[in-house]
């Protein structure tokens, strides 16, 4: 299958890409950012998270794990949407083309879609940023990290006293690279006439 495929898509990639739609109409891209902050940190300290209800948490990991199942089974298959791709004209992104990274939240504020952990190459072609992340480790190691993130986040006991051994800054740095990189893909590759609201308790 070509990196640039036009093509009728499989089902399964028809699917992986509808999953990343759903991702997003159910966490806005900062509340997605906000989630993985605060499960990290309170994964890594004595404090439980409380954000919000455990089962709120619970929800965005199951999701999560949705996402990242999606991304594996597009780089897998090298599918691209070539409305996903920018053409440069230049090697540094234009920040004032809100539709390239905002799509149908334009109406709020810009910076809070930014991609802030992609690169520049990354942002014109978001896949490479998805790559990163699926040549990181497995999909059933990923899965099992987000698992770990979840029970101490909800715990007394921070996996600093354990004997976990989790690169807590790379995972925060590839979990955003992940929602970013998505989000990209979505807002350039799906039509919505809603504005998503952002939550401001997350």
């Amino acid at each position: 299958m070509s990196s640039a495929q036009t093509t009728v898509e499989s089902r399964e990639i028809a699917s992986s890409y509808n999953t990343i739609a759903a991702f997003f109409d159910a966490f806005p891209l900062p509340n997605a950012r906000s989630y993985i902050a605060s499960s990290l940190k309170a994964a890594t300290s004595f404090k439980v998270w409380k954000k919000s209800v455990p089962v709120d948490l619970i929800y965005f990991i199951e999701k999560l794990e949705e996402l990242l199942s999606a991304a594996f089974t597009i780089t897998g298959n090298g599918c691209k949407r070539e409305k996903a791709l920018l053409s440069k004209t230049t090697n540094i992104p234009d920040i004032s083309q809100y539709n390239f990274y905002c799509g149908w939240q334009s109406g709020l504020e810009a910076w809070h879609f930014f991609p802030r952990h992609l690169s520049a190459q990354e942002y014109f072609d978001p896949y490479k940023g998805l790559k990163k992340v699926t040549v990181w480790e497995d999909e059933k190691k990923c899965k099992q990290e987000l698992k770990t993130i979840l029970h101490y986040a909800l715990g007394p006991v921070p996996m600093s006293e354990t004997s976990i051994d989790m690169d807590v800054l790379k995972v925060h740095r590839l979990l955003h690279k992940l929602v970013e990189a998505c989000h990209l893909i979505d807002v350039r590759t799906n039509n919505r006439n809603n504005s998503s609201k952002i939550n401001e308790h997350v």
